[in-house]
């Protein structure tokens, strides 16, 4: 069984870009997440996996934790904010604001 995240980032500083300094894993994203997030600007990923999966992302001072895997769905988002979260059968979406 397929399971499915959707993480759109929202950068909401009026000050500085984000930069992503650490992403596990590296491997198995359909699209990447950003490895730049300028002031203002939103950006989406996904990926797809058949087991379950931990992620983990650095974006300056944020850091952000993800489960996902055998119908769960979970999300540590640090000091970012969760605009969105949905899950649906096997497909995840999670929209995360960056501030």
């Amino acid at each position: 069984m397929q399971h499915t995240l959707k993480l759109t980032l929202r950068n909401e500083s009026s000050q500085s870009p984000l930069h992503l300094s650490s992403l596990a894993p590296k491997d198995g994203w359909i699209s990447p997440p950003p490895h730049h997030l300028d002031s203002g600007d939103a950006a989406s990923c996904a990926i797809t996996t058949t087991s379950e999966l931990a992620i983990t992302l650095r974006y300056g001072t944020h850091h952000i934790g993800i489960h996902l895997g055998n119908g769960t769905f979970g999300c540590d988002p640090g000091d970012a904010r969760v605009e969105r979260q949905k899950l649906d059968g096997h497909s995840a979406e999670l929209t995360l604001v960056l501030s």
